[in-house]
């Protein structure tokens, strides 16, 4: 594929080594919504990573976009997730990638019954008001949701410097949580949601360099 500079990534040398990125068509494997299981659930936020912890709230709750990165450029990073335990040793799994200007899905984050990525950054320009745009995956049902995180005021999250979860639904059955009920506890170089009834990842977002 082709890149460019809308397009161009550079990926941390603090990602985890074998973390690996590659870039592929989003239709070419999830073309479909097969089952009617739409995967993303909600967003939840904090401002910022805790020392300890933080209580979360509902990303549709962030009153004004960060008009910053209109000319700064975006690090997105992984700092946990996991599966819900009630899915923990179930086939299938969730996944959350970036998508690329060009449209292209890039492989970032995904967790299955064996394991679930827990470090990874990359670097991207948001592209005028385009914000930044990721696909969120239910791996055994093959559906997709499309997250934009956005630069405008109708945007809806917006886009700010802060920590995203990102809710996966993984069956009918799963309901998307108050987020404000929960808290973000830092475990050592990650973190973690205690409790948490769904399966999600946590992203922080910040300038880069």
């Amino acid at each position: 594929m082709r890149s460019t500079r809308r397009d161009f990534l550079r990926y941390s040398s603090t990602a985890a080594a074998g973390f690996a990125i590659a870039a592929m068509s989003q239709s070419a494997l999830f073309g479909a919504q097969q089952n009617g299981i739409v995967p993303l659930l909600s967003v939840g936020y904090a401002p910022e990573l805790p020392r300890t912890s933080v209580r979360l709230s509902n990303a549709s709750r962030i009153l004004s976009p960060d008009p910053t990165f209109l000319s700064r450029d975006v690090r997105v990073s992984i700092r946990g997730g996991r599966r819900a335990e009630k899915v923990r040793k179930d086939q299938g799994g969730v996944a959350v990638d970036v998508i690329s200007a060009s449209g292209n899905a890039i492989f970032f984050w995904s967790a299955n019954r064996f394991d679930a990525g827990r470090s990874g950054s990359i670097v991207l320009q948001t592209g005028a008001t385009n914000g930044v745009s990721f696909s969120v995956k239910n791996l055994a049902a093959k559906t997709e949701s499309i997250l934009t995180l956005g630069l405008l005021s109708r945007s809806d999250p917006r886009l700010r410097r802060g920590v995203y979860v990102v809710a996966v639904r993984e069956n009918p059955a799963d309901a998307a949580p108050d987020w404000s009920r929960f808290d973000l506890v830092r475990d050592g170089d990650h973190f973690v949601i205690p409790n948490a009834p769904v399966s999600h990842a946590i992203l922080s977002v910040d300038y880069a360099g």
